[in-house]
């Protein structure tokens, strides 16, 4: 009984194992050829009161960060109107981190 509990279960991992390599082949077939002695700037617009602009900031970061690490980034945002809080979290995330700016 405990071999045929450990065969299922090694059998089990085996399958989560080649799904996994998988989904890292396909992710990794997917992702855009870049040059990585260019340099690529974002430009985000705030206008008025924007929720999530915290999420947007740190997850392009972080997208460059894991996946183009050599290749360099800037973040622009650029104030079209927008409220205190929203210019307040893009100060606080500029002063955090060097390649976010605003405008």
């Amino acid at each position: 009984m405990t071999q045929i509990l450990l065969c299922f279960t090694l059998s089990i991992l085996i399958i989560l194992g080649i799904i996994e390599f998988s989904e890292f082949f396909i992710k990794w077939s997917y992702l855009p050829v870049t040059n990585f002695d260019k340099e690529r700037v974002f430009l985000i617009p705030l206008r008025g009161h924007q929720e999530n602009i915290e999420y947007i900031i740190r997850s392009i970061a972080f997208t460059y960060n894991t996946q183009f690490s050599n290749c360099k980034f800037r973040i622009v945002c650029i104030d079209l109107g927008s409220d205190s809080e929203t210019k307040k979290i893009c100060s606080i995330l500029s002063r955090d981190y060097n390649f976010i700016y605003i405008l």
